[in-house]
């Protein structure tokens, strides 16, 4: 499966390798920057779970948003599902489903299945960003010009590879190991260790909502859209 960002032509030197491998090679890459930033820049399907806690609210605090509810499923005890009548909720927020009629029972652990959608709409601001993009190419650039700068094969196109990099070698049929110089942590501050790539991403990099509820009680119409919710971004 490809990028939903890039292809083959993007890339400027595939190293001779065919387009079906490149655009494999791309979509590997948008999986690692889309897991780095929490978020998805497009809208995809997608199902997801939660518990009820006897309250009229669910918060989805983090990203990816949601953007869309196709429907959602009370689980059963038997793994039955019974389908709620889409007018008792609606989706209030990108972050906030509210039960209109009734509340979100609480039973047992993930009790509620959402099918929905998930990610950016094309008229939101972080909607295929440039910058992913770019993020996406530069990693597949930089896998490609590793792979080919620290690879020997049986050609006469043998490219010299640094001895630092080396962990083990062997002097008969000659072969070598290289060393693992660095480990790719996808939830750190600098989580590919390439400036450029860390740097285009950065901004995009999710962050839990700050969410607070002001109860309905405090106004004098006491009705579910009346709720305040404060947090530290603009919806």
């Amino acid at each position: 499966m490809g990028s939903e960002y890039a292809s083959y032509l993007d890339i400027d030197d595939p190293k001779g390798l065919s387009e079906d491998v490149i655009d494999s090679l791309l979509g590997s890459c948008e999986a690692m920057i889309h897991y780095a930033c929490g978020d998805i820049f497009y809208e995809k399907d997608a199902v997801i779970k939660f518990s009820g806690d006897g309250s009229k609210y669910h918060f989805r605090a983090t990203r990816p948003y949601l953007v869309s509810i196709s429907k959602i499923e009370y689980v059963e005890y038997d793994s039955t599902l019974t389908e709620i009548d889409s007018s008792y909720y609606q989706l209030s927020n990108v972050f906030l489903i509210t039960m209109v009629m009734g509340t979100w029972i609480h039973t047992r652990p993930y009790n509620y299945k959402v099918t929905c959608t998930i990610g950016h709409a094309d008229d939101d601001v972080l909607y295929k960003p440039d910058a992913i993009k770019q993020a996406i190419i530069a990693l597949c650039v930089n896998i490609l010009d590793e792979y080919y700068a620290e690879t020997s094969g049986t050609s006469g196109n043998v490219i010299a590879t640094p001895t630092w990099k080396f962990s083990s070698e062997s002097i008969t049929n000659y072969s070598y190991t290289l060393r693992n110089m660095t480990t790719i942590n996808l939830k750190s501050d600098t989580p590919f260790g390439i400036p450029l790539i860390d740097n285009l991403i950065a901004p995009y990099r999710a962050k839990t909502l700050n969410i607070g509820v002001v109860s309905p009680s405090y106004y004098r119409d006491r009705s579910y859209q009346d709720m305040f919710i404060k947090t530290g971004i603009q919806s």
